[in-house]
């Protein structure tokens, strides 16, 4: 059955999902949507009126805490983050890197766990951040393990992949190394989300052998070897099957 979508809603959510991508200013918005200003102005009015939305002295227009209130009490919902804090701690002690716990959604992976590194370096990665699949280790990890069906609907919505560094895979790149992946049982990502930084990634399976979640390792490229690699694969792998198996799957 067809769903059925209100459109001052549909147009509500997508001002701040464009606000969350930087564009701050009503003619910025208004052309990211392909919306007439007068519009784009309304809505953002009563965004601010329910108080999703700030304008701050500089005019500009950005996304309130109430859009973080609403997401901390999202997570809080998600058993899969207590359950995982313990095996997240122990990839961290052992890499003293930063890890991740993404959930994906929307053909995107979302951070919803983050421990951060021992070193004074830090990642641009936060709780409610997305990436996307083709370009991310968790992402590729996601694609390399699901069913066949799934993995060929996403690939057919990505004709055109954006390149996110040099090293970004093309569509043919990332078809070839979906086998390599399921072979080796994680994912790398060389530098192909963000330069410098390289990540490898495992899957978290459920009850029903579904593929919601996945672990992370990342860790700047200067700081990492073959044998650290390697062992960072391997450990990220047996704390998702480890997890896994708190979850039923068997």
């Amino acid at each position: 059955m067809k769903q059925e979508v209100v459109q001052s809603v549909d147009r509500a959510l997508s001002i701040l999902e464009a606000i969350g991508e930087g564009k701050n200013n009503l003619l910025e918005i208004s052309k990211y949507l392909g919306l007439n200003k007068s519009t784009v102005h309304r809505l953002l009015h009563t965004l601010i009126y329910k108080g999703y939305v700030v304008q701050k002295d500089d005019s500009k227009y950005h996304l309130s805490s109430m859009l973080l209130n609403l997401s901390q009490k999202v997570v809080k919902d998600l058993d899969i983050i207590e359950i995982s804090k313990p095996y997240l701690r122990e990839l961290n002690d052992l890499s003293e890197e930063v890890v991740h716990l993404v959930m994906f959604e929307r053909d995107e992976a979302v951070y919803i766990d983050k421990m951060e590194a021992k070193s004074n370096i830090r990642m641009y990665s936060y709780i409610g951040k997305r990436i996307p699949l083709y370009s991310s280790a968790v992402g590729k990890a996601y694609l390399a393990f699901s069913d066949h069906d799934s993995r060929q609907r996403y690939l057919e919505t990505i004709d055109h992949i954006e390149p996110f560094t040099d090293f970004t895979l093309s569509k043919e790149g990332l078809v070839s190394e979906l086998g390599d992946i399921s072979k080796r049982g994680y994912a790398i990502d060389m530098e192909e989300n963000e330069l410098g930084v390289i990540c490898v990634a495992a899957p978290i399976y459920d009850h029903r052998g579904q593929i919601l979640y996945a672990i992370s390792v990342s860790t700047p490229k200067f700081r990492l070897d073959d044998d650290k690699l390697k062992a960072y694969g391997q450990a990220v792998v047996q704390a998702t099957n480890k997890i896994s198996q708190v979850l039923g799957y068997l």
